[in-house]
């Protein structure tokens, strides 16, 4: 039922893009956009900078929450490697990829399960910051309730889940829940645990830069803050993806976040497409930077992770 609704979210995203791109798109607008970053060079160079900060930012969370106990090499060439794979598959797949480098990096110093543990948690925790800083975003920016509510929703279900996931767990595999208890609490509870949130939260601000840049010289410039909470309703859309790197899913929830700060249909899906193009370029050269570090053996990563019951 899960699988079909987000199905028909995709699918309703692909069509609207579509509209976007029947009614709206400008190629004049799109060249210009280009042409802009390609001339400021520095620009561009402080984006790339910028953003870079962000993955830095994530990998470090991620080594913190595992007690160090993997290089911090190790954890940036698994965020490398799942920010390529996300960019390349029509789902989200870049996590067993992450899970794989981990696991084939490291077999000695963590269990199997303590690793995929510890991605589950990452990934759930951004998915309560992406739902936060868009519902106190649709709060702060536009005063209405209405607008922040589902996001409200998001991220109280994403809380709600992985309670459900440690009750269950508490019932039925004892042994299993009073481990992953104790990580969970090493990893969250406490100082550490306000360091990790907070290089998280940091590194979603961080990621703002993109759209911020894109639109600063540009007719409809828009402030970092507003930035932020369009990239981050964006980026929560990607959940939808029915597409190859999120296409599409990506360009519409851009356009219509945009919209909603006054900015043009037309120039909306502009910074969308540019901004998801530095995107793409952005994955592939981190993906060459992540092999350099630890080149990937698809295959055994494949067969291990089927051993061990984990896909």
């Amino acid at each position: 039922m899960q699988s079909k609704i987000k199905m028909l979210v995709g699918l309703l995203l692909v069509i609207l893009c579509l509209w976007l791109v029947l009614f709206y798109f400008d190629w004049n607008i799109l060249k210009d956009m280009g042409i802009l970053i390609v001339m400021h060079p520095a620009l561009l160079i402080f984006m790339i900078f910028v953003y870079l900060q962000a993955f830095l930012l994530r990998a470090y969370a991620w080594y913190l929450y595992m007690q160090k106990r993997v290089l911090y090499k190790v954890c940036l060439s698994g965020v490398f490697y799942s920010m390529l794979f996300n960019h390349l598959l029509p789902f989200k797949g870049g996590d067993l990829v992450r899970i794989g480098i981990v696991v084939l990096q490291n077999e000695n110093k963590m269990k199997k399960d303590e690793v995929i543990h510890s991605v589950l948690v990452m990934r759930f925790l951004d998915v309560f910051i992406l739902a936060a800083i868009s519902a106190c975003g649709g709060l702060l920016l536009f005063q209405n309730v209405f607008i922040a509510r589902p996001f409200v929703y998001i991220a109280l279900l994403a809380g709600g889940l992985l309670a459900f996931i440690f009750l269950i767990a508490n019932k039925c595999f004892k042994d299993f829940y009073t481990r992953h208890w104790r990580l969970l609490k090493a990893g969250l509870i406490g100082k550490q645990g306000f360091y990790i949130v907070s290089i998280v939260i940091i590194s979603w601000f961080l990621e703002g830069i993109v759209l911020f840049g894109v639109l600063m010289d540009h007719s409809n410039p828009i402030t970092w803050l507003q930035a932020v909470w369009v990239n981050s309703l964006t980026v929560g859309g990607q959940f939808f993806q029915i597409t190859p790197g999120g296409l599409a899913t990506y360009e519409a929830m851009m356009s219509f976040g945009l919209k909603a700060l006054n900015v043009p249909y037309a120039t909306g899906l502009a910074a969308a497409v540019v901004t998801h193009l530095f995107k793409f370029i952005f994955s592939f050269i981190v993906g060459i930077i992540a092999f350099t570090l630890h080149p990937l053996d698809v295959t055994r990563i494949r067969s291990l992770l089927k051993e061990r019951g984990f896909s």
